[in-house]
């Protein structure tokens, strides 16, 4: 099964009097066969469905656990036993020992292998050499290492939603970064930056540009990457992550591009300069990204499974050496390092009852306890107004790490819109009252309760929520928490005042034939109904997004911005094309 071809599907139509062959057995087996592979492939994926773990026995033996997976063909490996083996012993070792590079990573891959046994006399080869076939096939797997990486991870679960790629790769070192496939318009998300070492000793750091289009960091069109492990616990592996955010742009395609000469790398002491290549496409969509995950995988899925024609095992493990002349010492076992598992029926049911089970346990709705009436709130000079109160939260019987309590609705008495809230434990220890602020572990005092406090605001009600978070063991039934709500009744007023709408950048300089985004901007709300204009003809185009494109020539051309839905808003802003800047 080396192309993955499923179709078409013949079976076998029967009929008195019919010849069977050879081939006609042959078929109807294979019927059977692939039509049960395409569902496993379709319904189920790739990789390990239950047990195949790696356990490390001594400092040169592993054992590989019972267990069940499916291969990229959708053919089933069993491993009916537990399998102990030396490392020395497991196929391709002896490839691996001989390489002059120290390197420490081996993979322990499986894959789909069958074998025909039953030796039977066979009436055609009668007189022939060889008088025997083999009557059964018998299905098993092949088991043996590597020191290479997969070519392809296959289709994972992750691959649905980010995008994973190699940024640099060399002197035991290699750093892959991944991106979302999708943004929501306006909203920000993270990207992560994987750090992984493999035989380099030396404490390294390292940093890089990527090129922003379409999405920004921090109001500006680059990002910049940086790690120094001397600023960490050190490890085989590190992981941090970066927040970008897309432009109020709709169902178009944004990018971050590395900047091929930004990388600087350092190892020990030596520092140089490497260039690196990539380029990372998000969808900036209008629509929630679960709803694009799904409609993108239904669109695309048999096309995308099908066209992967290529045969690849399972990576079981990574296994960390230690070589020494002629000998090995096993260091760490990791099992399935590339995520290659299925995620079936029975274990999403466990969790989602699992987690229904934790909602209704951990998060408990206490009652709150207010003061009767209601108090007028305090003005502070012509703008700010304060509002303060008491909650007592009951927590039954009292908490546990990680247990979580919310408050019923309390009514701030500042109107609607836009508040800030902030809480503080009170309470007494050592006949001392005392109000906290934060996180109580800050301080070394005993007796305060450990717990985390947040609150959540509902603008278009004037209302709040307390929750409470348990960081260590609480044992009292009940907490104080002080509040204090404040309203700058200037935004207030701002918002009901005149607005004025203005373009986001004003000026800006480019050269001929280059790009660039704008946004519109109303009293810090980014408009999304925009009318975009260029008031010279030949002064370039301007689509819906508010993306820019230059003309041939240079020039100072001026960019309209129209709100569609109050047109007595308009604003305008300059570019200035260059040949050459």
């Amino acid at each position: 099964m080396k192309n993955l071809k499923y179709f078409p599907f013949e079976r076998n139509r029967y009929f008195y009097g019919k010849l069977l062959s050879v081939d006609d057995f042959s078929a109807e087996q294979r019927y059977m066969n692939d039509k049960r592979r395409l569902l496993n492939r379709f319904l189920y994926g790739t990789g390990v469905v239950c047990g195949m773990q790696v356990v490390e026995i001594d400092d040169v033996t592993i054992s590989l656990e019972m267990g069940l997976a499916l291969d990229f063909s959708g053919r089933e490996i069993v491993v009916d036993r537990p399998v102990t083996k030396k490392l020395s012993s497991v196929e391709g070792f002896s490839k691996y020992a001989v390489t002059e590079e120290d390197r420490r990573d081996l993979y322990l891959c499986i894959a789909y292998d069958e074998k025909v046994e039953e030796p039977v006399y066979s009436v055609t080869r009668a007189n022939s050499e060889q008088e025997e076939e083999f009557n059964k096939y018998v299905e098993g797997y092949h088991l043996y290492v590597t020191a290479e990486e997969p070519e392809k991870q296959g289709h994972r679960i992750a691959d649905l939603y980010e995008v994973t790629q190699t940024v640099f790769q060399g002197d035991g070192i290699r750093i892959l970064q991944t991106v979302p496939r999708y943004i929501k318009s306006g909203t920000s998300a993270k990207f992560t930056v994987i750090v992984e070492k493999t035989w380099q000793t030396k404490p390294i750091a390292f940093s890089y540009q990527l090129q922003l289009s379409g999405m920004e960091q921090l109001g500006g069109s680059t990002a910049t990457v940086s790690f120094d492990e001397n600023k960490n616990i050190p490890a085989d592996r590190y992981y941090f992550t970066g927040e970008i955010r897309a432009k109020s742009v709709n169902r178009t395609e944004g990018f971050m591009e590395l900047v091929s000469d930004s990388f600087l790398l350092t190892v020990g002491k030596d520092t140089k300069r490497d260039l690196i290549q990539g380029r990372f496409r998000v969808s900036i969509i209008d629509t929630d990204v679960e709803h694009a995950i799904i409609n993108q995988y239904y669109r695309s899925a048999m096309e995308d499974i099908i066209r992967d024609s290529y045969e690849q095992p399972i990576y079981l493990a990574r296994l960390k050496v230690i070589r020494a002349g002629d000998t090995y010492v096993i260091e760490k076992v990791e099992n399935l390092p590339y995520k290659q598992y299925v995620w079936n029926n029975v274990l999403s049911q466990t969790m989602e009852s699992m987690r229904l089970g934790q909602e209704k346990e951990v998060v408990r709705f206490a009652k709150v306890q207010q003061p009767k009436g209601e108090i007028p709130a305090k003005t502070v000079g012509d703008q700010l107004q304060i509002q303060t109160g008491n909650a007592i939260i009951n927590l039954g019987a009292g908490g546990v790490p990680g247990q979580r309590f919310c408050s019923e609705e309390i009514v701030h008495g500042l109107g609607l819109g836009e508040v800030f809230i902030s809480l503080a434990l009170s309470g007494k220890v050592l006949d001392k009252e005392y109000n906290i602020f934060g996180n109580p572990d800050v301080f070394e005092d005993t007796g305060y309760p450990k717990l985390e406090l947040a609150a959540r605001t509902d603008e278009k009600r004037g209302s709040f929520v307390i929750g409470v978070k348990c960081l260590g063991q609480i044992n009292r039934d009940r907490i104080q928490v002080s509040w204090m709500a404040v309203k700058d009744s200037a935004v207030q007023l701002m918002e009901k005042g005149e607005r004025q709408l203005t373009i986001r950048p004003d000026i800006v300089n480019l050269q001929i034939r280059e790009g660039h985004y704008f946004e519109a901007v109303s009293v810090g709300e980014i408009r999304k109904h925009i009318r975009w204009s260029v008031k010279e003809p030949e002064g370039g185009t301007i689509d819906d997004n508010g993306y820019y494109t230059a003309p041939s020539q240079s020039g100072v051309y001026e960019i309209i911005a129209q709100d569609m839905e109050d047109t007595s808003l308009t604003a305008m802003a300059f570019v200035i094309v260059r040949d050459v800047f």
